[in-house]
């Protein structure tokens, strides 16, 4: 969705929010633009702040996978008291089919140590930076690993090491997670199918050829047409 054409301004990215109460009209509160390769998540902070300013934050948030990530989660929450409801993005690694993902494994953060499904505690536990970033790398031990009857569908070299982000993050990234598979995340996330007659509208426009679609779920706001100028409803 991030084609760049010379013409009519395409290789930009347009967010639409738009409101999703049950007992009122939808309606867009805010168009944020930014440039193609800018990713999603980068733009909610922008997009945030401006709701705030006009007194439009909403309690919860509704976006798609581009969005949800685990920086995003904590400043949406922290920074804003925004809830943001999305579904996560699934890791593609083999681990994911054969039950030897992240997530079946055991993280005792207190005693700074990982327990694989097969019942072994990693052997180190090592705080680094990375681009600037605060993670954690653990590691298995190699006699361990290599004498287990499923390294191979748990790694493919002679140890298996894994990569943890800040124990706040992890813990709302799987929050997140196990949020997905309630009935209360389906049942509030069935309201954003409203945004997608947005985007398509707007797709249509020369001007919107990149669009990505996002949802509010606010309480009720008064005194919106102050807001919105005519060129931004769409029927």
């Amino acid at each position: 969705m991030a084609r760049k054409e010379p013409l009519f301004g395409l290789g930009t990215r347009v967010h639409f929010t738009q409101t999703c109460d049950e007992d009122a009209p939808p309606l867009i509160t805010h168009v944020e633009t930014t440039q193609a390769p800018i990713p999603d998540e980068h733009s909610l902070s922008a997009i945030h702040t401006d709701l705030a300013e006009k007194k439009l934050l909403p309690d919860q948030h509704l976006v798609d996978a581009g969005y949800v990530t685990i920086d995003s989660l904590m400043k949406t929450q922290s920074g804003y008291g925004v809830n943001l409801v999305g579904p996560t993005l699934k890791t593609h690694w083999y681990q994911a089919e054969t039950g030897y993902d992240l997530t079946h494994f055991s993280i005792n953060w207190d005693a700074e140590a990982v327990t694989c499904p097969q019942g072994q505690t990693s052997s180190s536990w090592t705080p680094v930076q990375d681009a600037d970033k605060s993670l954690i790398k653990v590691k298995f031990s190699q006699s361990d690993c290599k004498k287990c009857p499923s390294q191979t569908l748990c790694t493919g070299t002679t140890r298996r090491t894994l990569t943890l982000h800040p124990r706040e993050q992890m813990q709302a990234l799987f929050a997140a997670r196990s949020r997905e598979s309630t009935d209360a995340f389906k049942a509030a996330y069935r309201h954003r199918a409203g945004i997608e007659g947005t985007h398509s509208e707007s797709g249509c426009a020369p001007w919107a050829y990149a669009v990505r679609a996002i949802l509010v779920c606010a309480k009720p706001i008064w005194g919106m047409w102050l807001w919105l100028p005519r060129s931004m409803l769409f029927s």
